[in-house]
């Protein structure tokens, strides 16, 4: 059996990886850009967080859809020695702190053939085999990943190989991801402050809420906690009117507030200078208002270059639980490429690695993994 793998990523490498492992190494990998894994390399700011000590489908879309093994990640980088640590939210790291051990750890597996440079334009289909650039293989692997955090002008095209062969996407949405306000605070660009931040849909329910830091921009708000929102909001039925509600310092009580306006001075060294000189010709209400209660109507999400990751993509419907695709021999598309996504915390990255070896498992035929 001769096989194909589109996309160096994390689900392509790690197909490869795990297919090395056994001695299988009839494949071949075809990757769009010059270099591999440029994801993996910017995940966790170049920490890479690989995964989570707590994989509930309650952090992500459609997950639960998929038959596969949540901590295969983890154990599998146990196995092959490569150590891991992990923070008090429990996001996993590899030991090192670097993102090239983890690429470095894929790389070195591979006992394929990589061709670099080589984006798929189309994919031929018999009814049996798959002819790529000329070559004919008995089973195909998409893991090409998605249009999130790259150029404008190269998210042109990406998905066209899958209508070549009549395979469609759902529609697609930038997640993990700032949000455009109305009514922006231009002059507070670029300072970075601790909140709580609740979501609101049109009819004022609560979707969500979460600790964690933002950051103010020209036109908007960005930040974990922020991109964090964006999932949930990507998966509301009606995105219309809904807004966020933010308590900025939250561990600043209503009635230390009162004690801090007291004497004004106290306040400026207590929270952000930069704020503070926004606030500082506040009314004692309005500074209240600001700190603990900021109502924000959302616009609408940044695009598809600013975001980690999307929401959307081949509709789960069209794959079985293996992550086989419904009426064609041997085809299996994992990672980012289908419709499941997550929130932050090395979910999706742990999705696109989990779901490369649960393909290579089917791929050799380990059907009870």
């Amino acid at each position: 059996m001769k096989i194909a793998i589109l996309g160096a990523g994390a689900c392509g490498l790690m197909v490869g990886a795990y297919l090395s492992d056994k001695s299988f190494t009839n494949y071949v990998i075809f990757e769009k850009n010059k270099l591999p894994g440029r994801k993996i390399l910017a995940s966790g700011n170049g920490r890479c967080n690989i995964s989570n000590l707590n994989l509930s489908n309650n952090f992500y879309h459609n997950a639960d859809y998929f038959n596969y093994d949540r901590n295969a990640l983890k154990d599998y980088l146990a196995e092959n020695n490569l150590k891991t640590v992990s923070d008090d939210e429990g996001r996993i790291y590899p030991f090192s702190n670097s993102s090239q051990t983890i690429l470095n750890f894929l790389l070195e597996k591979q006992k394929g053939k990589i061709f670099y440079d080589s984006l798929i334009k189309e994919v031929k289909y018999d009814g049996k085999k798959y002819n790529i650039n000329g070559m004919i293989f008995d089973a195909l692997v998409f893991a090409t990943g998605s249009i999130a955090n790259i150029d404008e002008k190269k998210q042109v095209g990406v998905y066209d190989y899958l209508k070549t062969i009549n395979l469609p996407i759902t529609d697609i949405y930038p997640s993990l991801v700032g949000f455009k306000i109305e009514n922006p605070f231009k002059e507070l660009n670029g300072i970075r402050v601790p909140v709580l931040a609740s979501l609101y849909d049109y009819n004022s329910n609560l979707i969500h809420q979460e600790n964690g830091e933002m950051i103010f921009k020209i036109d908007g708000i960005s930040g974990i906690v922020i991109m964090n929102m964006s999932f949930y909001y990507n998966h509301l039925v009606k995105k219309e009117n809904s807004y966020l509600k933010l308590k900025l310092y939250p561990t600043l009580t209503k009635k230390e507030l009162d004690e801090l306006l007291s004497k004004p001075e106290k306040l400026s060294y207590t929270i952000n200078p930069k704020l503070w000189d926004f606030m500082k010709k506040f009314s004692d209400k309005n500074i209240k208002e600001f700190l603990l209660d900021l109502k924000l109507k959302i616009k609408g999400t940044y695009g598809f270059s600013d975001a980690q990751v999307i929401s959307g993509g081949i509709n789960v419907e069209n794959l079985n639980p293996n992550f086989s695709v419904k009426g064609f021999n041997k085809l299996y598309a994992g990672g980012e490429l289908l419709d499941v996504d997550g929130a932050c915390g090395g979910y999706n990255l742990t999705f696109a690695f989990n779901s490369g070896i649960k393909i290579a498992q089917e791929l050799l035929g380990e059907k009870n993994v």
